[in-house]
């Protein structure tokens, strides 16, 4: 409603401007100018006609002219006021988005990022929960940062890197796979610049930074649907099993760290992974049965998983 009276305003105010052009009397004006100057009457008329026509074009251009600049002026107000978008990503799925700098992020199942519709200022920031791979668009003047909900931040200009912060994991991990970064803590200080192949560990409880060379197959794997292990825990297995098949798993374990997992699965079922899994290890497992709801919604699978 607001914008409709601001319309209605502007028209109001051009009719009265009309109106003033009208009481203008032209003829007489033009008249009593040409005898001071001694023009012919009909160069007068001519002149008349020419004004005459002038303040006719006037009109629509002063209309056009006053209606662009309240679009212009509402454009702004809208860039000023950028709306915050959120996509999730359910378990089982992989969402892209490309936000309006052109950057591109690929959020993992079970994660969602909060980013603006428009960036403005100095500064372009998201918040990921969970995990995202970032493809970020060089821009050297507005550096990129990612929060994450345990202070950590990523800064970056033109690069990509993964990002896996999930609120239920011991550790936020961040892996650089090209270019340069800068791991920053809530006030934007850096604390630590990451190289191409290596990964920070962030742990929650110690409040302490530590990088390794990690395998970048293995940690963006997953941005092409592939799961790949390399020296995995079965716990390891087991929580992105959960995430891959949207399905809960209950492990059964005295010693989850006595075997390692070395394997890549890309199309399998969730059976035939386990199947492969007990080639290396003595795993049991069952499926449990699931039953409609009232509301007429079925519960996640689950399955109880035995490691001897």
């Amino acid at each position: 409603m607001d914008d409709i009276d601001k319309k209605i305003k502007i028209i109001q105010s051009l009719k009265e401007d009309i109106k003033e052009y009208e009481s203008i009397h032209t003829d007489a004006a033009f008249r009593k100018v040409c005898r001071r100057m001694g023009k012919r009457p009909l160069a007068a008329r001519l002149l008349n006609a020419l004004g005459r026509a002038a303040a006719i074009l006037a009109i629509p251009l002063l209309m056009g002219t006053s209606y662009c600049t309240y679009l212009y002026v509402q454009q702004l107000r809208q860039d000023k006021d950028a709306p915050m978008l959120e996509t999730y990503s359910v378990a089982g799925q992989i969402s892209r988005i490309v936000l309006s700098d052109g950057s591109v992020v690929w959020l993992n199942a079970e994660s969602k990022l909060v980013y603006p519709a428009r960036f403005d200022g100095k500064k372009r920031n998201v918040q990921l929960t969970g995990e995202g791979y970032f493809e970020v668009k060089a821009d050297p003047e507005h550096p990129f940062f990612v929060s994450t909900p345990d202070g950590i931040k990523v800064m970056a200009h033109g690069t990509e890197f993964n990002v896996d912060a999930y609120p239920e994991e011991g550790k936020v991990k961040m892996t650089l796979v090209e270019g340069k970064v800068d791991i920053c803590n809530e006030e934007g200080r850096r604390l630590m610049k990451l190289s191409p192949g290596f990964q920070v560990e962030y742990d929650k409880e110690k409040k302490t930074l530590s990088s390794l060379r990690v395998n970048l197959d293995a940690v963006t794997g997953w941005t092409e649907g592939k799961m790949i292990f390399r020296d995995a825990t079965i716990a390891d297995v087991v929580k992105r099993l959960s995430r891959h098949y949207n399905v809960d798993i209950n492990l059964h374990c005295d010693a989850p760290d006595k075997y390692r997992f070395r394997a890549t699965f890309s199309h399998e079922s969730i059976s035939q992974v386990l199947d492969y899994l007990r080639l290396a290890a003595p795993l049991s497992w069952s499926f449990s049965e699931t039953r409609q709801r009232s509301d007429f919604s079925y519960p996640r699978q689950e399955i109880d998983l035995w490691l001897e």
